[in-house]
């Protein structure tokens, strides 16, 4: 009798092959995941040319808010007009946050030896007005005065617009030079007197 255990020849043996995934499934899958790159490439790109063209219109609206008084280049006689009188109003000079006189201000507000002594033969002083958190569409207006000579010599004035919180002013040099004493700047904002800067003009 054989005792040999039987053999299953290969040909005969049974196995199991897991089964794959739906192909429907993978498919969605893909798709999904390549809807969402889409999308967040596209945020990305919409979000970077927002904050360009934002910037840009800030450079345009910077640019707007520089001016050069060229009304006058001589500064009238001693007594031609009295200084008009008036007090600081408390609450518009809470929204000065500073005032610079100086050789040069930059497009972007940099500013270049800020002083309050100027010589006789400066040929321009500029001025630069920092508020802060006023509204848009407020009037700021700058009075310049030759303070020795009780002199108006001229006057500038600007429209503030969303973002923007500097202002920048300038005088040239007057016919034949700057007379030797004191200036001063009144800065308004909305009418309401908010500072008095001051600088001196001394010969050299």
């Amino acid at each position: 009798m054989n005792t040999e255990p039987a053999t299953i020849p290969p040909q005969d043996r049974q196995f199991e092959i897991p089964k794959s995934r739906s192909p429907f499934w993978s498919r969605f899958f893909y798709i999904v995941l390549t809807v969402l790159i889409l999308a967040a490439i596209g945020v990305g790109v919409y979000f970077a040319q927002k904050k360009f063209f934002e910037k840009r219109n800030l450079q345009q609206q910077q640019s707007v808010q520089t001016t050069t008084n060229t009304t006058t280049n001589e500064v009238p006689a001693d007594n031609t007009v009295a200084t008009p009188t008036g007090e600081v109003s408390a609450q518009a000079a809470t929204l000065i946050d500073k005032v610079t006189f100086a050789d040069m201000v930059s497009d972007d507000f940099t500013v270049t030896g800020a002083t309050t002594t100027f010589p006789t033969d400066q040929k321009t002083v500029y001025l630069l007005v920092q508020t802060k958190n006023i509204k848009d569409g407020t009037q700021v207006k700058m009075d310049w005065y030759y303070k020795t000579g009780a002199t108006f010599i001229d006057s500038a004035s600007f429209t503030a617009k969303r973002g923007i919180n500097s202002f920048v002013n300038s005088l040239p040099e007057p016919t034949p030079a700057w007379p030797e004493g004191d200036y001063e700047v009144k800065v308004y904002l909305d009418g309401s007197l908010a500072k008095i800067a001051t600088f001196t003009v001394k010969a050299q």
